[in-house]
């Protein structure tokens, strides 16, 4: 299957590239549209961003009050979408009896695993001695002459005074 891409989606890709880097790999999909939807506003206007917002008279000319309240606000909007996306992550865990799982570090997970293959190892030993202990205790039961009826007594009688070697002990 074959998809077509031209320099407008390789241009898309470049900036997200761009934007995203190691310090910032976290961006979702709104904040990139966000970014994406600017960038094209700007550049349908033919000026760049300071010549957009520019005002002749920084003292006297009028200030763009819905984007300055947008500023003020953008950050508590923001920290109130993630919290309300916690929240309906916590709620989701409660209504399905999750426990929520914290991440560890590398030693901790080492230190984990080592114990976690202690136990096993300690699990694994008693199991053995068990079957062990139990193996031994069938031997000694079989070993054992059994009690039996007094028919087979009297047959045991019997062949033991037919055989030479047990009639010699007596």
């Amino acid at each position: 299957m074959s998809c077509f891409h031209g320099p407008a989606v390789e241009g898309s890709f470049n900036t997200m590239g761009d934007i995203l880097d190691p310090k910032s790999c976290r961006m979702n999909i709104e904040t990139y549209s966000a970014v994406q939807t600017v960038k094209y506003a700007i550049r349908a206007t033919d000026k760049t961003a300071t010549q957009l917002f520019q005002r002749q008279d920084v003292l006297h000319d009028p200030i763009d009050t819905r984007m300055a309240s947008n500023i003020r606000t953008s950050s508590k909007r923001y920290r109130g979408e993630c919290k309300r996306k916690r929240e309906a992550v916590e709620e989701k865990r409660k209504r399905l009896k999750v426990q929520s799982t914290t991440l560890e570090s590398k030693e901790e997970a080492k230190r984990n695993m080592a114990l976690a293959q202690k136990m096993a190892r300690k699990v694994h030993a008693l199991k053995t001695q068990r079957n062990l202990e139990w193996l031994a205790k069938l031997k000694r039961q079989k070993s054992k002459p059994a009690r039996s009826c007094p028919e087979q007594r009297r047959h045991m009688a019997q062949t033991a005074k037919s055989c030479p070697a047990t009639s010699s002990r007596q």
